[in-house]
């Protein structure tokens, strides 16, 4: 998922006392939630997969394909607001706030379950994770406008190693799926009413605004969420088509072997890390067309890395798939050099990401998200017009476009002749 933030967003006020962050244990332990997050919500995805198969997991995934936009829309983006407005509301706001979104996003969670997933037990579970996830977030971004770093580190890594822990437990009694997930939520809501608690003992010294401004609040928040939760359709829209034309035991396997993405996801944000403090010294120093002119160098150094990568998957990829799901989950040299390529574009889109958050380029990245969708959706229209039996792949190449239509788009959107060389920071 691509990192995105506003125009109107601002940092937070310096707290009275001085807590170095990077390079600290704080940050340490930060990527270590970020990776132990990503780790355990796959980790779930590999214990759905041993304990009920290729169709169980596709369940899973047809009703999390519909929670997971529906969670982000009514989100809000209200963690990202409370971090980074200077004169944010009092936490008891974004709090009530988050409640109304999840109350809301549970109906139509259920109603979306009613329609296209009738998978009830998966529901239940499913619904318990998120509301779970909801609070979670938003008591976790209080001790991160606190700036507690080793304290919010330490809480995400807890909730990862404490949440593996707890469904491998639960795998073991031979749980459901839908109990498997209620495992989750309740370590994550553990971890939740903690962070409150903790919360409290800073709060008094942050700084808040008295009043509420809704329209600055909400003008902070609607441009990243509908961002956010229109990049989450991505993932989403091929298992819907999946879903409608084939089994669930095929939206399993894409879904198992679609992970690969996920993890292009996660690398792609380290490399957009790393390149935003890069190109912000460039912008400062040289201006923009210097700064343009530096990209084409990190996109070739990520494909020259990626070539053995790809070469890896193709010959290797469906024993991998074999041994760690199971005999079910094999897939053909086809399916994974689409799935390989697919990973590369994704990586080296966020190049393209990175400058654009440096450049301020918001309008623009909503442009770009657009454009993605409707990448994600040209080969499934030819699918349905055509017809294939070809489904995994189809699905694949799906993300694959909307990869490429995000790359392209972007890159047109930064070409020198539309940036100039008037920008600074």
């Amino acid at each position: 998922m691509l990192d995105s933030r506003t125009a109107s967003n601002e940092a937070p006020a310096t707290p009275t006392r001085s807590r170095s962050f990077a390079g600290s244990a704080g940050f340490l332990l930060i990527l270590g939630g970020t990776v132990g997050g990503g780790f355990s919500h796959w980790f779930i995805v590999w214990l759905i997969a041993a304990a009920h198969g290729a169709a169980g997991l596709g369940n899973y995934s047809i009703v999390l394909a519909g929670a997971t936009p529906i969670f982000i829309f009514l989100g809000l983006g209200l963690r990202d607001v409370h971090v980074s407005l200077s004169s944010s509301p009092r936490w008891s706001v974004f709090l009530r706030l988050r409640f109304i979104g999840l109350a809301v996003a549970l109906l139509l969670l259920a109603l979306y379950c009613l329609i296209a997933a009738p998978h009830w037990g998966i529901f239940l579970g499913m619904a318990a994770k998120k509301v779970a996830d909801g609070f979670t977030d938003i008591a976790l971004a209080r001790i991160q406008r606190q700036s507690r770093f080793t304290l919010l580190g330490s809480l995400s890594s807890a909730s990862a190693a404490a949440t593996v822990v707890a469904v491998s437990l639960a795998a073991w009694f031979s749980a459901s799926i839908g109990m498997l997930l209620a495992c989750a939520a309740l370590l994550t809501l553990v971890v939740g009413l903690i962070a409150t608690l903790l919360g409290r003992r800073d709060d008094a010294q942050s700084t808040y605004s008295n009043s509420v401004d809704w329209r600055r609040l909400f003008d902070a928040a609607v441009p990243v969420t509908i961002s956010t939760g229109l990049m989450s359709l991505i993932a989403s829209i091929p298992v819907w088509f999946l879903e409608a034309n084939t089994t669930p035991l095929v939206v399993g396997r894409f879904t198992a072997a679609a992970y690969l993405i996920v993890a292009a996801n996660m690398f792609g944000a380290s490399v957009q890390t790393i390149l935003i403090t890069s190109y912000r010294q460039r912008l400062a120093a040289e201006g923009s067309t210097s700064m343009l002119r530096k990209m084409p160098e990190h996109v070739r150094l990520l494909t020259v890395a990626a070539v053995p990568i790809v070469i890896l998957v193709v010959v290797a990829g469906d024993g991998f798939l074999r041994l760690v799901y199971g005999e079910g989950f094999g897939a053909t040299g086809l399916e994974l050099l689409a799935l390989s390529l697919t990973a590369w574009i994704c990586i080296v889109g966020y190049v393209n990401s990175a400058a654009m958050l440096v450049l301020n380029l918001y309008r623009s990245q909503l442009a770009v998200t657009v454009a993605t969708i409707v990448g994600a959706l040209v080969p499934l229209s030819v699918a349905a017009v055509v017809g294939t039996s070809a489904w995994i792949l189809t699905g694949i190449l799906s993300m694959g476009c909307a990869y490429l239509a995000r790359y392209i788009t972007s890159r047109i959107l930064l070409s020198p002749g539309r940036v100039g060389d008037d920008v600074s920071l």
